[in-house]
């Protein structure tokens, strides 16, 4: 199987904390409010979450997905930086957070209509590319990327506990224009 991705190192220096940010969101109402925090269930489909909700999905073994992180702070602002030098990317980036326990549900196979950068930034994340009939898959330890293309199927596995960004490396609209 010929490569497809790439295996990018980050620098989580700007990442010091960012754990404890997203613990604090999960608590913060307004993030609720939002629709910014989601769980994932097992068909791969998300659903909105109150405050209270969010700690008997943890327990269920569903992951949990903070939207909008690309607001959330200069520091992420720097991380989003350090990821849209090494990919030559001229355009829009979203940041979602996926807390995910030991165990916990994960997307089915799926690809993504733009590029993404998936990083760990506590624990690990086992990512299973599809490609060319070919299943590879990749330990990413905290601080590594894995820059996969758009259209390439994939599937994250939770067999450890970790806290991943995912970066949606996105053209700007105008591209789509006929």
């Amino acid at each position: 199987m010929s490569e497809v991705v790439t295996v990018l190192n980050v620098d989580l220096a700007d990442a010091e904390g960012m754990v404890g940010l997203f613990d604090r969101i999960l608590t913060t109402p307004y993030f609720y409010e939002q629709g910014y925090v989601k769980s994932l269930d097992a068909q791969g489909s998300y659903t909105e979450l109150s405050t209270g909700s969010c700690l008997k999905s943890q327990a269920d073994k569903r992951t949990i997905k903070i939207e909008r992180m690309e607001c959330l702070s200069a520091n992420m602002k720097s991380l989003i930086e350090q990821v849209t030098d090494s990919v030559k990317n001229v355009g829009f980036v979203s940041v979602h957070a996926f807390i995910a326990e030991e165990g916990s549900v994960s997307f089915p196979i799926h690809h993504d209509k733009e590029t993404v950068v998936i990083v760990p930034i506590e624990g690990t994340k086992t990512i299973e590319l599809i490609y060319d009939g070919y299943v590879r898959s990749y330990e990413l330890l905290e601080g590594m990327g894995l820059l996969i293309p758009a259209g390439v199927y994939h599937k994250a596995v939770n067999d450890k506990a970790s806290v991943m960004l995912s970066f949606g490396i996105e053209p700007f609209l105008e591209k789509r224009l006929l």
